[in-house]
């Protein structure tokens, strides 16, 4: 995958972990934005551009990182902090993940690791600047793989990585670190405990692989969004008892509630037919799937 090679053997053991954060923590950013509201920030990282990119440099974060703003400053954590202003070279609110591009060569970049050599267990560091505090480390291990959780248009992202590692407001588009110093996952969501009105320890990550697949795609196409069919209509989950669970044999299914209409499925296959498919990894829809799965089989 993208960036510096990294022998996946190779990893930090406790003692040298400061060492290594030193290292990578220079290819994180942090990412300041003004929109018609206010200022915000989040973070995000830096990699090398694909063979196919023209571009200097790139910088991935999410999408509700930069959704409308009107700039984007981009500040790295080496000891010249250098900055940059950015522009947003394209987004995809279905995988929440941004890219953004650099009038320059970024100072370091971070190479990215396959989701298959990804393991429950292993120790992993997030980077990122939660609360506006640039360059905060917060390490955990792996807690599960393979979780869905929505995007901020309601798409299921799967093959999200769960961690303990702490995430916090800010540390959205900082990357998620194994031992070895390469990305494995950018940091996405946080589920929230409604008692105590904070984190609950429960963080989420989008794959490297995913983000890298966006990119790609955003490069090669030249769009500034990944471009999905989707039929139009909308969906309810509907759970099945007695009589509806006997018949049909599975504990529910989603019931269209309401038919595509000439206003919503004006960028749908409805009325554009099939487009390029996107290369974002899904799962095949079981009987029993509950909602995710069938807005994923309509979405996508």
């Amino acid at each position: 995958m993208t960036g510096p090679r990294s022998d996946s053997t190779d990893r930090a053991t406790l003692e040298e972990l400061p060492h290594l954060v030193a290292r990578v923590r220079s290819a994180v950013t942090f990412v300041g934005v003004r929109t018609a509201e206010g200022e915000g920030n989040g973070s995000g990282f830096a990699i090398d551009p694909l063979d196919c990119d023209s571009a200097a440099g790139i910088v991935i974060t999410n999408v509700h990182v930069i959704e409308r703003c009107e700039s984007c400053l981009v500040t790295f954590g080496g000891d010249d902090e250098a900055e940059f202003e950015a522009t947003v070279r394209g987004a995809d609110l279905s995988t929440d993940v941004a890219i953004l591009e650099l009038p320059e060569k970024a100072p370091e970049v971070l190479a990215m690791r396959a989701l298959d050599d990804v393991h429950v267990g292993e120790p992993v560091m997030a980077i990122g600047s939660p609360f506006g505090l640039a360059g905060t480390v917060t390490t955990g291990i792996i807690s599960a793989l393979g979780r869905t959780m929505p995007a901020p248009d309601g798409i299921p992202i799967d093959n999200m990585i769960q961690t303990d590692a702490l995430i916090n407001p800010g540390n959205s588009g900082g990357p998620l670190i194994g031992l070895d110093g390469r990305v494995i996952g950018v940091n996405d969501q946080v589920r929230v405990n409604t008692v105590l009105h904070g984190s609950s320890g429960l963080g989420f990550a989008i794959p490297a692989e995913t983000a890298l697949s966006v990119y790609r795609e955003l490069a090669e196409t030249g769009d500034r969004e990944i471009r999905r069919a989707s039929i139009g209509v909308r969906l309810q989950f509907l759970a099945f008892h007695g009589d509806l669970k006997r018949r049909w044999g599975q504990r529910g299914g989603a019931v269209v509630i309401d038919e595509p209409s000439p206003k919503r499925t004006q960028g749908s296959a409805a009325r554009r037919g099939a487009r390029r498919p996107s290369r974002r990894a899904g799962a095949a829809a079981r009987p029993d799937d509950d909602l995710a799965a069938a807005r994923r089989a309509a979405a996508l």
